[in-house]
C-alpha cells in the first residue's frame, strides 16, 4: 500500500501569507486553530525571547490517528518559519494515511521519506525560495497494511502528555513497541506521535499524545522544558535497546 498524497500549509519567508496545496480543508481548519493556540501559549510563555527559541526549534516528525486532525490519519514533518514579513507560523508537509496502516511500519520503512520531507521543508527557510519547487513530484511511502490498525496507547496516569527522551531518533520504533498497545477492540485511545532528532535545546525522543499537543504543553517542543510544561518525562534509554532501523522504501517520483 502507498501513501500518495502530500501536500502543506504554512508560511514561508518568501511569501507574505499562507501558502496551501494538496490539504483538504478538513486537515487545514484544525490544525490551522490548534497551531494558533499554540503559538500564543508560546509567545505568552517565552514573551521577548519567543520569537528566537521558534526559529530555531527542531523539526518534528508526526504520526496522527484517525480523527485526530479531521477524518483520516495524517503523518508528515512539522518546521518552524516565517513569512516575509516576519510573522512565525510553521510549515507542514502531510500525507494522509492508509486506513489500516500499521503505523511502527509506517515509520520504520519511512525512515528516509521523512528524512526528504525534512530536506525539502528546510529548503524553504531560503528567501529566494520558489513555491513551484513544492508543486514538483513528492516523494511516496510504501507501508504495509494489515488486518489491524496498531498505534500506541496512553493510560490516565500519563495525564494525556508522555515524553520519552532517546538516544537517537533512530530509536523512536522500538521505544514505543514496549508501551502499551490499542487495536480496535482493545480499551484505551490511538495516541498520536511526534518525534525528532533534536538540537542543541531539545533532545531527541519522541512525545506521545491524546489528540493534539495541548496549546499549554505546545512550548516544550520549542524549548524542552518537558516538565514545565506539565509532561511526564522518561529517560527512554532503556526502552531503546538495539534499535535497528528497517530499510527505507521512498520513491521520489510516485
Amino acid at each position: 500500500m502507498t501513501v500518495s498524497r502530500i501536500g502543506y500549509y504554512g508560511k514561508l519567508p518568501a511569501r507574505a501569507d499562507f501558502v496551501s496545496r494538496r490539504l483538504p480543508e478538513d486537515f487545514i481548519k484544525p490544525w490551522d486553530v490548534w497551531i494558533q493556540s499554540a503559538l500564543s501559549a508560546g509567545e505568552s510563555w517565552s514573551g521577548e525571547f519567543w520569537r528566537q527559541r521558534f526559529l530555531a526549534s527542531p523539526t518534528w516528525r508526526f504520526a496522527l490517528p484517525a480523527g485526530t486532525c479531521g477524518r483520516a490519519g495524517w503523518t508528515g514533518v512539522l518546521r518552524p518559519s516565517m513569512d516575509a514579513v516576519g510573522r512565525c507560523f510553521p510549515f507542514v508537509l502531510a500525507a494522509e494515511l492508509p486506513r489500516a496502516a500499521d503505523i511502527f511500519t509506517v515509520m520504520d520503512a519511512g525512515t528516509g521519506w521523512f528524512e526528504r520531507l525534512e530536506a525539502m521543508a528546510g529548503a524553504i527557510a531560503r528567501p529566494d525560495f520558489e513555491l513551484d519547487w513544492l508543486d514538483r513530484p513528492l516523494p511516496s511511502l510504501r507501508s504495509a497494511a494489515g488486518g489491524q490498525t496498531r498505534w500506541p496507547s496512553l493510560g490516565a496516569a500519563h495525564s494525556g502528555k508522555l515524553w520519552h527522551e532517546l538516544p537517537s531518533i533512530l530509536a523512536v520504533t522500538v521505544a514505543l513497541r514496549r508501551q502499551p498497545m490499542s487495536a480496535r477492540a482493545a480499551s484505551g485511545r490511538d495516541a498520536a506521535i511526534w518525534w525528532t532528532a533534536g538540537t542543541t535545546a531539545v533532545a531527541s525522543g519522541v512525545a506521545v499524545t491524546l489528540g493534539l499537543i495541548p496549546p499549554a504543553a505546545f512550548p516544550a517542543l520549542i524549548d524542552g522544558s518537558w516538565g514545565d510544561h506539565g509532561w511526564m518525562v522518561t529517560d527512554g534509554t532503556a526502552l531503546a535497546k538495539d534499535p535497528d532501523p528497517v530499510p527505507l522504501e521512498w520513491d521520489r517520483t510516485a
